[in-house]
C-alpha cells in the first residue's frame, strides 16, 4: 500500500516462492493490481499461470539452463539468473558462465544478477544478450537506505575474499560478510 500511495506507475513485488504464504501473498498482488512478481526460486506451475490469468508479468531467479527452461515451459515471460557472485541462493556457477547457457536455452527475456555494480557490468551483460541487470547489496549502500552507517561502512570495507557462502543460518545458502560469528557457525 505504501508504494501505490507513491506512485502511479506500475511496479514490482519480489517474493520467495518456497514461503508457505506465496499463493496468499500473489493473491494480494492480484488484488492490488501489482504488475510484475520476481520470485527467488522458481514458483510452482499453478502459481504462475494464476499470476499470467490477471496479466502479471513472471520473472523467477534460477541459477541453471535447465531450470530456465522449466519455468519458460510453464509460462514465466523472464527470468533472472543469479550467478555465484550473488547472494548464493541459486548456486555458485560464476555469472559469467551461468548468463549465456541460459541465454542459448531460453527465447524468453534473461536478467542477469551476480556481481553487478556499475555501468561496466551493465554493458558486459548486454554485451552477452542480457535485457538487463539486477542488483541487491547494491543497493544497501545508498543514500536512501536504511542500513545503518556503520554495517555500510563494513561491507565498503571488505575485499573480494571477505564473504562466504552459508547454508548454516536456515539450511539455504545465503552469501554473508565473513565475520567471527559466521565463521564460528560454519565450523559448528
Amino acid at each position: 500500500l505504501e508504494v501505490k500511495s507513491r506512485t502511479d506507475n506500475p511496479f514490482g513485488v519480489n517474493l520467495r516462492a518456497d514461503a508457505a504464504d506465496a499463493p496468499d501473498r500473489c493473491q494480494l498482488l492480484i488484488e492490488h493490481n501489482v504488475r510484475v512478481a520476481s520470485f527467488a526460486l522458481a514458483p510452482k506451475p499453478e502459481l504462475i499461470a494464476k499470476l499470467k490469468e490477471h496479466d502479471i508479468v513472471v520473472m523467477p531467479s534460477i541459477g541453471a539452463a535447465k531450470h530456465a527452461q522449466k519455468v519458460a515451459s510453464w509460462g514465466a515471460d523472464a527470468v533472472m539468473i543469479q550467478g555465484g557472485e550473488g547472494g548464493g541462493h541459486t548456486g555458485p556457477v560464476p555469472t559469467t558462465l551461468l548468463l549465456p547457457s541460459v541465454l542459448d536455452a531460453v527465447d524468453i527475456p534473461v536478467v542477469a544478477a551476480g556481481g553487478f555494480f556499475d555501468g561496466r557490468g551493465l554493458a558486459a551483460a548486454l554485451a552477452y544478450g542480457a535485457a538487463g541487470v539486477g542488483m541487491g547489496t547494491r543497493f544497501l549502500l545508498t543514500s536512501d537506505s536504511t542500513v545503518p552507517g556503520s554495517v555500510k561502512q563494513r561491507y565498503l570495507a571488505a575485499g573480494l575474499t571477505d564473504t562466504v557462502v552459508t547454508a548454516k543460518v536456515d539450511g539455504m545458502p545465503h552469501r554473508m560478510l565473513r565475520t567471527d560469528l559466521v565463521e564460528s557457525v560454519e565450523e559448528s
